[in-house]
Parts: structure tokens; sequence; C-alpha cells
């Protein structure tokens, strides 16, 4: 029998790539993974700290102040670089997919579109300069109406 499945050609197959998955469910994937890797972490961590070295209500305050501040730390982290930063653009593009949506659901909560500021008049030029002809036009007649 092993000799068998060891004489099979596997060349042939080729491996999924990640850019072909859906980012819904790539989002789903991410998420239950990262949920899970942290509870399993937490779960061992709090099982070494109070077996050997706390016990009591110390080792739960002190478990709870490592959690938060390491949450926090990390959605600042995430926050600043990928979804604020730069570094969003280098990840695939289902990924960006995931980023975007997020961002979008994001922004009404953060009040990002309240302290919206208001554009000065070089990048309005530079904006009405980026039209198309028939744009320009169209914005031309619509400012300069006479009443």
């Amino acid at each position: 029998m092993l000799d068998q499945i060891s004489a099979l050609d596997l060349s042939s197959l080729s491996l999924p790539s990640i850019d072909s998955l859906d980012p819904g469910v790539l989002r789903i994937v991410l998420i239950g993974g990262l949920v899970f890797l942290f509870l399993f972490l937490f779960a061992l961590t709090r099982h070494h700290i109070i077996s050997y070295s706390m016990k009591g209500i110390w080792a739960g305050i002190f478990l709870g102040i490592v959690a938060v501040l390491g949450l926090e730390g990390g959605a600042y982290y995430l926050y600043t670089n990928y979804i604020v930063g730069t570094k969003g653009a280098e990840l695939p593009q289902n990924f960006q997919v995931v980023l975007k949506d997020g961002t979008k659901s994001l922004e009404p909560v953060l009040g990002k579109a309240v302290e919206r500021k208001a554009p000065t008049t070089k990048e309005i030029l530079l904006d009405i300069n980026s039209l198309s002809s028939e744009d320009l036009k169209e914005v031309k007649s619509s400012i300069c109406k006479k009443p």
C-alpha cells in the first residue's frame, strides 16, 4: 500500500493561491483562528501563572492587566500601520477588501466622517484640473451662473 502511495505523481496538482480566496471566507477564517489562538495562549498562560507562581485574586488582576494591555497594544499597532498607515497597500487584494470593509464600518463609529477637514483652495484647484473636459464645463457652468 505504501508503494502505491509513493508511486503517485503529485507534481501536477496545483496548490490554491491565497489571492483566490473569497474575502468573506478569509475574514471568518482569520478571525476564528486569531480568537482560537488568543484563547488557547491565554488559557496556557493563566494555568502556568496560577499553578506555579501566583494564587488567588492577584493572579486574576495581573492577567486582566496583561490581557487589556495586549489587546490595546495590538489594536493600536494594527490601526496605525494598516488602517491609517501605508502597510495596508502591501497586503494581498482580498486582505485589502476586508480591511476597506472594516474601515468603512469603523469610520461612523470613530467619528472620522464628522472630523473631516475643509479642503483648501489649492486642493480644490487640483481636483478641478484633474476633471474631464465634460465635467469641467459642468462645474464652470454651475459656478458661473448669473442670478
